[in-house]
């Protein structure tokens, strides 16, 4: 690969390649490797300045695959983000009325700012109600979908933080060479080694003597 061509690879990549792609691409042992090696390779020898499409592709494919397994999590950002929001709000609304009714600020305007507190933050609850209803039944969908194929939900989970890990630039920096395993080579000594030509050569002799040849009788034997 020269330069443009990684290039190309990447701005690829990031804008055609789905999450199902990237899975597929990466659900055989020996590509995950690949790729992964890969990547390490490009985030070393790669210059400074020319890291950074390298960067954006990496981060593009992390969050394809992120947003894929929140698919899988009734329960995941949005709705994290919606229910701090949501504990804000009460908090805020509670105090500003608490200051009013205590009439340790009790300006009109600022009455009206609590109500208003008030309103978005029972809108904020309804959403987030809806989003984890709509979550749950997708789930469920999923969770059928997946039975089929004979998975869990957790192993789908599994399978993409795997995949996710290929461009984690952490895990890609830290990658090593899987070592090869050392073949234990055995020193036998003169009296073992004695001992297994010994017993080779009485299991040649009991061999020997269980041929038997039939014996040629001359007065079969046919002269033309």
């Amino acid at each position: 690969f020269q330069y443009h061509d990684l290039e190309i690879f990447f701005v690829s990549s990031k804008y055609l390649l789905t999450a199902q792609m990237l899975l597929d691409l990466l659900s055989n042992s020996d590509r995950y490797d690949f790729f992964l090696k890969f990547h390490h390779m490009l985030d070393e020898n790669f210059f400074k300045e020319d890291k950074q499409l390298f960067y954006d592709y990496l981060n593009a494919c992390r969050e394809k695959l992120q947003d894929e397994k929140d698919r899988y999590i009734w329960f995941g950002g949005r709705e994290k983000q919606l229910t701090a929001i949501l504990a804000f709000g009460i908090i805020a609304s509670t105090t500003v009325l608490t200051i009013y009714f205590l009439e340790i600020y009790a300006a009109t305007w600022f009455f009206w700012f609590g109500i208003v507190g008030v309103a978005l933050t029972v809108a904020v609850g309804i959403y987030l109600g809806l989003c984890i209803k709509e979550n749950w039944n997708d789930l469920r969908k999923l969770t059928n979908d997946l039975q089929k194929e004979g998975k869990t939900v957790q192993n789908k989970i599994n399978e993409i933080d795997r995949a996710i890990d290929v461009y984690d630039l952490e895990k890609i920096r830290n990658f090593k060479e899987p070592e090869l395993k050392k073949i234990v080579m055995l020193d036998l000594n003169k009296e073992e080694k004695k001992r297994i030509l010994n017993n080779s050569e009485i299991n040649t002799n009991k061999q020997n003597d269980n041929l038997k040849l039939n014996p040629i009788d001359p007065k079969e034997i046919i002269y033309n």
